[in-house]
């Protein structure tokens, strides 16, 4: 069963999020043509601190350069297993724009620089080029080796065990999408569907997603 929530304006979407008091394991934020949806069960507070997007029916989430989107799944992510999906297209993908971070990551993370790849330093990386304003569906996942893999339209593109980052360890109270560090160009574009799992999927079940 899904909870739905019709939004009108982007502004309200936080206000939505924020209302759903527990937390669940999967957590699945989908932005399609009837909104954006999570569990049931509830889901985790979503914020925009560095500036509201826009929400379009056709399109999903709109976020303008610098301004992402941070998750707190709290208590129930693990660290060191889970899975990130997302549907999205992006307006601009050269020059090292941060797509998937976490606090104490640093400056690493997943970017997008005309392809994606972990952090400017790892050796993990997908060679199939990102084009401006087409969707992809993307997955970064990590098991419990250490092992992150990366997949580009449900197939596995990259996998690697880098060392930065304790491993890409993940901080479930400060997980962030679409904002960098200042340091480097930021990301925008549209998402349709956030999803964090609390495991590990299998090739299969990405290629299902």
């Amino acid at each position: 069963m899904v909870l739905e929530a019709q939004l009108q304006q982007a502004a309200l979407l936080k206000k939505v999020v924020e209302a759903m008091k527990d937390l669940c394991k999967d957590v699945n934020f989908d932005c399609s043509e009837k909104g954006i949806q999570a569990p049931a069960a509830g889901g985790p507070p979503l914020n925009t601190p560095w500036g509201s997007g826009k929400f379009n029916a056709l399109h999903g989430f709109h976020f303008s350069r610098g301004r992402g989107l941070a998750v707190d799944q709290g208590s129930s992510a693990d660290p060191y297993t889970y899975t990130i999906y997302m549907h999205v297209r992006f307006s601009h993908v050269n020059g090292w724009r941060k797509i998937i971070s976490s606090r104490g990551w640093g400056y690493n993370g997943l970017y997008v620089n005309d392809r994606l790849q972990i952090s400017p330093d790892a050796d993990i990386e997908c060679y199939e080029p990102i084009i401006p304003k087409m969707w992809y569906r993307i997955v970064l996942s990590r098991d419990s080796t250490g092992l992150v893999r990366l997949y580009l339209n449900g197939y596995l593109c990259s996998a690697g065990k880098p060392e930065e980052s304790g491993g890409y360890t993940l901080n479930p109270h400060s997980v962030f999408f679409f904002h960098g560090d200042g340091t480097k160009k930021q990301a925008s574009g549209d998402v349709k569907a956030l999803k964090i799992y609390n495991r590990t999927l299998t090739s299969s079940e990405v290629r299902e997603a």
